[in-house]
């Protein structure tokens, strides 16, 4: 970290139209002889302890912890060669006292939109860039990971080891191919650099139809039919069972629920989906629940089982509490989901959500209704004789 770097004309774009002129970066040369890109740290003084989840990873790493509020980002910037961006809390909002010199309520609220103008500049000016949002509400705040989305971020964290995993993908993103990011643009993507950049970068963005730049096949949606049609070599392909297991997790110390934040922007939901051949409905709710939000849990008993279609379409939802209050939730974005947060109930009036009906069983518990034991009720038992509960 002792050695400087000079940043090209494009970063030094970007930095001029973010920050004010006065404001001079400190730049590093990473110790990792393995380069591939740059990183560019905003406002997260916090991160100095991690430093190496960036410099391992990343040969040129500009650190602009101590920058001041962006400006709008200029039209004519685009494309800054900058590979990732993290933006962190702003400690420099516009401060409000009240008379007795104490801060007021209004402080939190500036710097969350301090924070949000970074972003929306530092996407502005990198269309391709993997912008990082780090918070530490990231899974408290559900609010805030729609409004960090929505300003430009590809994810929402507050957690080391999810960051380092993130970073190490963009890092190992296979290029050198002939495939143009229909989302953002990035040029030279191979089929499997494509198919794993498009739910790290683009699992909270909407849906896109077209034609396949793998095989040429129109489509309704891109993301889905790389997915499940272009699997790579080793990769098992998603088995579709018409079996499916959700699961209302309440953490019993201040009786909030772990919601997932769905694909393409389709707001929140249960943890959950389908079950898979030769896993039980509680393996599978279990396996589901760490997939898509990223917490073990302990199954407690039963809300409700659904029967559809001649038996074509089978759920149950159980009630779950976490295993270890302590283990964050998910915010890696990956094909399963944008990440997860702790809800209150009564948040669920404002947030967005992918489907208001399974949620009532949230409000159920919440207002202390019953919950079956676990085992499967009586009168469903034909229906699911050929599955283990």
């Amino acid at each position: 970290r002792s050695q400087r770097y000079t940043f090209d004309s494009k970063a030094q774009q970007l930095l001029s139209c973010c920050f004010p002129p006065r404001s001079q970066p400190k730049a590093y040369m990473a110790a990792a002889a393995a380069s591939v890109g740059r990183a560019c740290v905003v406002g997260a003084p916090e991160l100095e302890q991690h430093a190496g989840i960036l410099f391992d990873r990343f040969s040129r790493v500009l650190d602009l912890s101590a920058m001041q509020q962006p400006h709008a980002a200029p039209h004519g910037v685009q494309h800054a060669s900058l590979d990732v961006i993290i933006v962190g809390p702003s400690t420099d909002a516009p401060s409000s006292s009240s008379e007795q010199g104490q801060p007021t309520t209004s402080q939190p609220a500036q710097a969350m939109q301090a924070q949000l103008a970074r972003i929306k500049a530092a996407r502005e000016a990198c269309p391709t860039a993997f912008i990082a949002m780090w918070h530490p509400a990231a899974v408290e705040d559900a609010f805030m990971r729609v409004a960090g989305f929505e300003a430009g971020a590809n994810m929402v964290t507050h957690v080391r080891d999810h960051l380092s995993t993130a970073l190490g993908q963009v890092a190992s993103q296979e290029l050198g191919g002939r495939i143009t990011c229909d989302w953002c643009g990035l040029q030279g993507l191979t089929y499997l650099g494509y198919y794993a950049h498009q739910p790290l970068y683009h699992i909270n963005h909407p849906n896109l139809g077209g034609a396949c730049q793998v095989c040429g096949r129109a489509t309704s949606n891109i993301a889905r039919h790389l997915h499940e049609v272009h699997v790579p070599p080793g990769a098992e392909p998603e088995d579709r069972t018409g079996v499916f297991a959700l699961a209302v997790v309440r953490r019993p110390s201040d009786g909030r629920f772990l919601l997932c934040q769905e694909f393409a922007c389709s707001g929140f939901w249960l943890p959950g989906g389908g079950v898979n051949r030769g896993e039980s409905l509680q393996q599978g709710a279990i396996r589901e629940t760490r997939e898509e939000a990223g917490v073990d849990v302990a199954l407690k008993g039963v809300l409700t089982v659904e029967v559809h279609q001649g038996g074509q379409w089978r759920r149950a939802i159980f009630y779950a509490e976490p295993l270890d209050e302590g283990q964050p939730a998910k915010t890696l974005p990956d094909f399963d989901s944008a990440g997860a947060a702790w809800v209150d109930v009564e948040q669920l009036e404002d947030l967005p959500l992918r489907s208001p009906s399974e949620l009532q069983w949230v409000v159920h518990v919440a207002r202390g209704g019953p919950i079956a034991p676990l085992a499967m009720p009586p009168k469903f038992a034909p229906a699911f004789s050929d599955w283990v509960f």
